[in-house]
Formats: C-alpha cells, structure tokens, sequence
C-alpha cells in the first residue's frame, strides 16, 4: 500500500481505503496474501492521525500488518493504544505466509505447486462457520 490518492476513483489515500485493499487489490485481482500498510511513520500518512489512529484506519481498510518503521515513541503509542482484537481472517493470512515462506520461494508463479499453495492459503482465510453453545 501507498500514501497516494487518485481523487478521480477514491478520496481516501490507499493506505487507508477499504476500496484500494478490497475491492481492487483482492477482488478485481484476486489476491489473497497479507496485506501490509506503507509506514505509517511517514509524512504522507499525517491526514490519518495520531499513529494508533493511522493504524485502526489501516486495519480497518483491509490491512492485516500496520508498520510503523522509524519511529519508536509511535510504535510504544499505537500497542498502547490500538485495542487488541485479532481479527481472524488477518490472522489466518499472516499465518499461512510464515508457514509457506519457504515453499512460496520455490514455487514458480502460476506453476501447479503455486496454485495448490493458493488453494491453501484461500482455504486457511476462510471464515469458519462458528456455532456457540447454550
């Protein structure tokens, strides 16, 4: 993701906006790896915030990593603010990334190995059908 805006598509810049990260990135070209922010660090994230402010926009546009890169008071800012909720569709893709790294490496794009590795990604993001007792 960037801190860009294409005002003629989108007002929000694309670090921020749900329509970059899900309606383009993995509707329209169907990508189903993690997602991680620009450094939200940057001048050109400002327009978002306080930094725990620029992260929750990020993960609520579709990010699933926040990265706060050069700035240590922001990252100190953001796990002391940022509420913990794991989001389990995130969880799920950052965790089929390291658990594929190694054979994503080896897989040629568009090979059998990568789309089996595809099929089990999107199956690992699934969202699980869920029925509580009582």
């Amino acid at each position: 993701m960037a801190h860009i805006r294409y005002p003629a598509v989108e007002q929000a810049i694309a670090s921020f906006s749900s329509y970059w990260m899900e309606v383009v990135l993995r509707g329209e070209l169907g990508f189903g790896g993690a997602i991680f922010s620009d450094d939200l660090s940057m001048a050109g994230a400002d327009i978002g915030g306080s930094p725990a402010e620029r992260a929750a926009l990020a993960l609520a546009a579709g990010a699933d990593m926040a990265l706060i890169c050069n700035a240590r008071a922001a990252v100190e800012a953001v796990l002391s603010e940022l509420p913990e909720s794991p989001r389990i569709p995130s969880q799920a893709r950052l965790a089929a990334m390291r658990s594929n790294r190694q054979r994503y490496a080896e897989a040629p794009y568009g090979s059998a190995a990568w789309s089996a590795l595809q099929a089990t990604v999107a199956q690992a993001r699934a969202t699980p059908d869920l029925q509580l007792d009582g």
